[in-house]
């Protein structure tokens, strides 16, 4: 009887499956909880063809993480050259590719490695020179930008961006530099300008009132009273305390 034929992949096709195995493995056990032997198990191939491939496993997560960091530029590189475009892409990619945020949070985590902490350090100083020659964002906008980003990252890991307060997509940085040093809108994070505009309006007063040494909602007659029987400070009078203590008596 003749033994069936056995196919040998191309080198490339192997590495890319090996490659994609190791991004799921790591993803959900990260770098010290990851095995080779999974991995290869995922493929179908030996430890010794991973090894043989990639080296340690040490190699292969650095060869993982280097993949995620150039998906993730890729997405920049081909998002509208705009802070608010390149985080709706990024919003984008990691709800179509999941395993890109778990793959990020895991080389954070594993940053306790000096080479780690090497190679993510220098991806991620990369990906924000990137966001500069893109957008020309200034160092404040780009540290909102990735700080929004992380928060982005971890919400959507853990599925909250199908909470209420994840639910709308928006803008992530005003253009206004005056806005975006004092109140950036985070993308993938709920800025309803509506529900904010009075409570902006209330701190306006306060500060307006606090500036003519009055408290917001004081009366304006020259005995300089409360209005609505309230003391300069804001609390009941105490007429007006007497007064509802009487009636409720």
């Amino acid at each position: 009887m003749t033994p069936p034929t056995v196919t040998r992949k191309p080198a490339a096709v192997r590495r890319a499956e090996i490659l994609a195995a190791a991004h799921a493995e790591f993803a959900l056990q990260g770098f010290a909880g990851a095995r080779l032997e999974a991995i290869a198990a995922r493929v179908g191939v030996s430890h010794p063809r991973i090894v043989q491939m990639f080296g340690s496993k040490l190699d292969l997560f650095l060869a993982v993480v280097e993949d995620a960091f150039d998906l993730i530029e890729s997405t920049f590189e081909s998002a509208e050259p705009t802070l608010s475009a390149l985080g709706d892409a990024y919003r984008r990619l990691l709800q179509n590719r999941h395993q890109v945020g778990l793959v990020a949070l895991q080389a954070y985590a594993a940053a306790g490695d000096p080479t780690v902490q090497e190679a993510v350090r220098r991806r991620q100083l990369h990906l924000q020179k990137a966001i500069v020659r893109l957008t020309g964002a200034d160092p404040m906008q780009v540290r909102s930008f990735f700080a929004t980003g992380l928060v982005l990252t971890v919400s959507t890991v853990l599925d909250l961006v199908t909470s209420y307060f994840f639910m709308r997509p928006v803008v992530f940085l005003t253009t206004s530099a005056k806005l975006c040093h004092t109140r950036p809108a985070f993308f993938g994070l709920p800025y309803d300008a509506a529900n904010r505009e009075e409570p902006t309006r209330a701190r306006q007063g306060r500060a307006a009132a606090g500036a003519r040494g009055r408290p917001a909602g004081s009366s304006t007659s020259d005995d300089g009273g409360g209005g609505d029987g309230e003391d300069d400070d804001g609390s009941e009078s105490g007429d007006t305390k007497a007064e509802r203590t009487g009636a409720s008596s």
